[in-house]
């Protein structure tokens, strides 16, 4: 109850935890992931499960149903190269850490 806000810079958030300057940041599933492969063993997770498994949104022009069906396809049909690009830049944040 008597916990303060404090905003955090984008990117900004393990430094911060590091320096003691905030005690918990709220943030994705990926960037949990990260943050506690950089820094392992001096953060942790409270949910192993995230917030939420919902996927990115792609803003559309309202009405046009012909376009979000072809952007619906076009999403399904290149999910696994979605996941293994993300995968792939996963493995290259992970490896050169959060300052670079």
């Amino acid at each position: 109850p008597n916990a303060s806000v404090r905003l955090v810079e984008q990117g900004a958030q393990s430094e911060a935890l590091l320096q003691q300057h905030v005690q918990v940041v709220v943030t994705d599933t990926i960037e949990a992931q990260l943050m506690t492969s950089w820094f392992e063993g001096a953060l942790c997770v409270v949910s192993e499960q995230g917030w939420t498994r919902e996927p990115k949104a792609v803003a559309l022009p309202r009405g046009d149903l012909s376009l979000k069906l072809f952007v619906d396809a076009w999403i399904e049909q290149e999910q696994a190269e979605i996941d293994r690009s993300l995968s792939r830049w996963l493995a290259a944040a992970a490896e050169h850490g959060p300052f670079h």
